[in-house]
């Protein structure tokens, strides 16, 4: 047990630099070149080994790996500190897969970038791309999210989106063929917030239930079955769902009364002693309903509640007023009186790095 704890205490203090290290243009000194502080910028989207912000000005930056062009800059060398993306446009939302970067411009239009061998920067081909590329030529999407190697989206009159990797029917349209452009998933229009997981997907829809399809094997969907579905199925009879995101087989969310819930793969969050799988049911983590998560959706309808976020295999949680930070195992990690930043920031999901982002 002690050997574990040692183990724990060396990792979690690892995984926690590096969000901290990756996040740093943003929250430990001002490396933007206007200035603006760590609080005022709105948005961040963390991917397997590189970061994407969006200021208040709407601009899109990006820092990390460019291996395969995920930062959009043309070529494949790292970025150390931010690096402002298509200067002269605004930009309202961003996402970061594993290695390739979605943006939604201000405009409505869909774009994306880096890497493509399974399809998933939806522009009909499995060709990598080192720069921002436009997404057909629709001016209507509000909202992405990216998984491993797929993507889902949200236009504005509340419909859904998947292309990508489909193996496990992650993409929802009802069959296990990947999608190398957008298409729409059902003909539901109130969907107001999406997540992709490693090989799951889930989405809110206005009435406030909850829907899940695609990997199944660790009850990652919550529909207590370890079955995999290819189109989206409602995940239990509540109708209070606020928020959503998805890891390596297991998935988070949160209620409007602010309760956190867990279903799926707990490899990196029980307790000591704990059994390896969460419940393939939703299942509260705790008795405080003091959890938030950033707003999804098109408009960010559903309560400003800010963020409880997770990388693929080791979640973050920040549980207001940021007086702690939970990390693999659920052991507190560090005291936030310690870091006095801890107050500014919020968390955005990563694949492999937890994350965590001013607000």
């Amino acid at each position: 047990m002690q050997k574990r704890r040692n183990s724990w205490s060396s990792r979690g203090k690892e995984l926690f630099l590096k969000a901290i290290l990756l996040l740093s243009a943003v929250t430990l000194s001002v490396i933007f070149p206007s200035g603006e502080s760590a609080a005022a910028v709105p948005k961040i989207a963390a991917g397997y080994d590189h970061a994407v912000a969006i200021q208040s000005d709407g601009s899109l930056w990006t820092w990390g790996a460019n291996s395969l062009g995920q930062i959009g800059d043309g070529t494949t060398s790292n970025r150390l500190s931010p690096y402002r993306i298509d200067v002269g446009a605004e930009w309202s939302d961003i996402a970061a897969g594993k290695f390739y970067t979605l943006a939604v411009r201000s405009d409505g239009t869909l774009w994306a970038w880096g890497a493509n061998n399974y399809g998933q920067l939806g522009d009909g081909t499995i060709v990598n791309r080192f720069a921002p590329v436009q997404i057909g030529t629709d001016a209507d999407w509000a909202a992405v999210s990216a998984g491993t190697v797929h993507s889902l989206a949200l236009k504005t009159n509340g419909t859904l989106w998947a292309w990508g990797r489909n193996v496990s029917g992650q993409i929802g349209d009802g069959t296990k063929t990947d999608r190398y452009a957008p298409v729409p998933i059902g003909t539901a229009a109130e969907w107001i917030a999406i997540a992709a997981g490693t090989s799951h997907s889930l989405a809110i829809r206005s009435d406030g239930t909850l829907w899940a399809w695609g990997a199944n094997d660790l009850g990652q969907l919550g529909d207590g079955t370890t079955i995999q579905h290819s189109v989206p199925v409602h995940v239990g009879t509540e109708t209070d769902w606020a928020s959503i995101d998805g890891g390596d087989k297991y998935t988070l969310a949160i209620k409007t009364d602010g309760s956190l819930w867990a279903w799926g793969y707990d490899r990196s969050f029980v307790p000591y002693g704990s059994v390896p799988n969460l419940p393939g049911r939703p299942y509260r983590r705790t008795q405080a309903t003091r959890w938030a998560s950033r707003p999804t959706g098109p408009s960010g309808q559903r309560a400003k509640i800010r963020a409880a976020s997770w990388g693929t295999e080791r979640p973050c949680i920040v549980s207001l007023p940021f007086r702690s930070v939970r990390g693999r195992n659920g052991r507190l990690l560090p005291q936030g009186r310690t870091i006095p930043w801890l107050s500014l920031l919020m968390v955005g999901s990563g694949h492999g790095e937890a994350m965590s982002m001013a607000s």
